[in-house]
């Protein structure tokens, strides 16, 4: 009996012992991580939440969306929030955190692989699991749906939440990219000479129709992908806030059925859509391009400038 005392009394102090250690550990990783402004890995997000309640117009997206809008052609006071790999999950966390009833433009990247993809899971969310502790209106996000996979020993050892991030951090907190205070979140694409042999290699290939792969999806859209865009409408509807989605230039886009079924979906839903997937489709100069889905900064820049003017013409249009 005394044996089994002593095990327990020992596993005890070791949990307690642990949970103490994780919260010194945790509050130490968090004062270096509040100080951090620059990086895809937690800086460019906390640099958003400095300005999210003063900007005018913010985009959202993947890399599409952080490599295709210029906001200086948009608005002086403008944030490209679009990030890699960021789809619906994160697009509506980050844009529920605007102030409500601010009046704010909202432009979003989305593509027709963004609403049809069968396995999305909103994965893209896991990415601001260090907010878990910090920030409830993120921590109800990554809760929100029962398919979200989140560690349950995150309520008990905090530290969980800087998982795969704590060397990021102690990067840009030494040696910062760049001076945040000057940035937009806009990351232009300058192509150097390696990789325009590597863009001709990718040019030179035999597209293949991607029709094929997706007639099956094309009936049934992602459940969870079209939640989080009715949320983003219904939010913005509610807060003064005017949504522009928008799907940008691709190189050579041979599939169609999936624009359509998009262009459906969006009337359907009420929302204010461009479907630019062939801006420059007449335009053979493959400097516009990196790759066959991202611009580069000479055609960022022809495209934001196009667009924005759209904007303009859409705001005039609004006031008469």
């Amino acid at each position: 009996m005394q044996t089994v005392n002593r095990i327990t009394t020992l596993l005890i102090s070791i949990v307690l012992i642990s949970f103490l250690l994780d919260k010194l550990t945790y509050f130490a990783i968090k004062n270096i991580e509040e100080n951090v402004f620059t990086g895809q890995n937690v800086g460019k997000f906390n640099h958003y939440l400095t300005v999210k309640d003063t900007i005018d117009l913010a985009f959202y997206g993947s890399s599409r969306a952080n490599h295709h809008f210029n906001p200086d052609m948009f608005s002086e006071n403008s944030f490209n929030m679009g990030m890699d790999g960021r789809k619906l999950a994160y697009c509506w966390t980050a844009i529920k955190l605007l102030p409500n009833n601010k009046e704010q433009e909202v432009i979003i990247n989305i593509d027709p692989g963004n609403v049809f993809n069968v396995n999305y899971k909103g994965e893209d969310l896991n990415s601001l699991t260090y907010q878990f502790h910090k920030n409830i209106q993120i921590k109800e996000e990554l809760t929100r749906f029962k398919n979200k996979i989140i560690n349950p020993l995150i309520n008990f050892y905090w530290c969980i939440s800087y998982n795969s991030k704590l060397l990021g951090i102690i990067v840009n907190y030494l040696k910062p990219k760049y001076n945040y205070k000057r940035y937009n979140g806009y990351d232009p694409i300058v192509v150097s000479e390696t990789q325009k042999s590597i863009r001709r290699k990718i040019f030179q290939r035999n597209l293949v129709d991607d029709c094929v792969d997706k007639d099956s999806l094309l009936n049934e859209p992602n459940k969870l992908a079209i939640n989080y865009l009715k949320l983003i409408i219904e939010y913005c509807n509610l807060n003064n806030k005017s949504l522009f989605i928008v799907t940008t230039p691709i190189r050579n886009d041979y599939c169609k059925k999936d624009n359509q079924r998009l262009h459906q979906i969006m009337d359907s839903l009420s929302a204010t859509y461009w479907d630019f997937t062939d801006f420059f489709k007449e335009n053979e100069d493959p400097d516009l391009w990196k790759d066959n889905t991202h611009l580069s900064s000479s055609g960022a820049n022809q495209f934001s400038k196009y667009f924005s003017s759209e904007i303009k013409r859409y705001r005039q249009s609004s006031k008469e």
